[in-house]
């Protein structure tokens, strides 16, 4: 009988074992499990991150492209006309006056007619980054098409934005402008008008527009002012 208990116990105690080392293995192979999970889990996450970044860098060159001139890399017309637009609006009822700067570069089709439109091209770009150049970090600036540019000067009075103006003028034409060892000497025709904050901005344009017109007739390469230009009032 305690042959029989003995060899019992032995059995009860190896059996034991045997399901201790299963509970072992199993719990092993559950945390085995558990890490391929987390590590999938993140490698699912990280990826998900991935593709809204790409969508976001995506959603930013096309907007860039949608509201940029691919030649000058200046803004094209639709973003100025938003962006001023928008500050226009939150800056009504404030006392604060903005400006706008037409842009015209004399005689530009002589440049394409003669030398082509490489060195239009040249002339525009070049153009574009020294009128900049004289601009305020707050300015924005547009390509308003063909030869001309515009810029909306924010929080700038008449006769502040009448100065820049000159200096855009004076930077275009105070040296000439070479390409491909041609040099072009270049000038510009420049109307400028006020922008109060509740001025809508298209009636602000078209004062702009006929200063710029009035600088043409009165033999170009000059700056006038919406205001001299503007009809009297009935």
């Amino acid at each position: 009988m305690e042959v029989m208990e003995r060899d019992n116990r032995i059995a009860m105690l190896q059996l034991e074992t045997e399901l201790q080392a299963t509970r072992l293995d199993r719990n092993r192979k559950l945390f085995w499990l558990a890490g391929v999970a987390s590590a999938l889990l993140l490698i699912a996450l990280w990826l998900a991150m991935q593709q809204v970044r790409v969508r976001a860098l995506a959603n930013r060159r096309l907007d860039r492209l949608a509201n940029t001139d691919t030649l000058t890399g200046l803004h094209n017309r639709r973003y100025l006309i938003r962006e001023a637009r928008s500050r226009l609006a939150a800056s009504a009822g404030s006392t604060g006056n903005a400006a706008l700067v037409l842009i015209d570069l004399d005689r530009f089709k002589r440049i394409n007619d003669r030398f082509g439109h490489d060195h239009g091209d040249a002339v525009l770009i070049e153009s574009a980054r020294r009128i900049r150049a004289t601009m305020r970090e707050v300015d924005s600036m547009a390509r308003w098409g063909g030869e001309e540019f515009l810029a909306f000067l924010p929080n700038c009075e008449l006769a502040d934005a009448l100065e820049i103006a000159e200096r855009m003028r004076g930077a275009i034409r105070r040296s000439p402008m070479l390409h491909e060892g041609i040099e072009h000497q270049v000038t510009a025709t420049i109307g400028v008008s006020a922008v109060v904050a509740d001025m809508d901005f298209d009636a602000a344009f078209q004062r702009a527009d006929t200063a710029l017109y009035a600088g043409k007739q009165a033999g170009r390469d000059c700056v006038r002012s919406g205001a001299e230009t503007a009809p009297p009032e009935a």
